[in-house]
């Protein structure tokens, strides 16, 4: 995923990638991301904006994927599942 991110911010260096991060994880989880420029959230109370000002994600879990599904309502969406599933949810309005 790291290696993702270096190419498509050289195609545009405006993107910003975040990357939420349970606390019991952070430290092994800012050791992989170091230098990489990905934003670590690591404050519960962070997620629910980055989830309602994102673009486009990948996700893990299904969790996750619902609480994204649940934040994106103004414009379509591209989740990315386990590498498996696709979901587009065209714009509503």
């Amino acid at each position: 995923m790291l290696a993702a991110t270096a190419i498509i911010k050289r195609h545009d260096p405006n993107l910003n990638f975040v990357l939420p991060a349970v606390p019991h994880l952070l430290p092994l989880i800012q050791s992989l991301v170091e230098g990489s420029g990905v934003t670590i959230l690591d404050q519960p109370e962070d997620l629910i904006p980055a989830l309602q000002t994102s673009d486009a994600m990948i996700a893990t879990s299904g969790t996750i994927t619902l609480q994204a599904a649940l934040c994106w309502h103004r414009w379509g969406d591209l989740l990315s599942y386990r590498r498996v599933q696709w979901l587009y949810r065209p714009p509503v309005g």
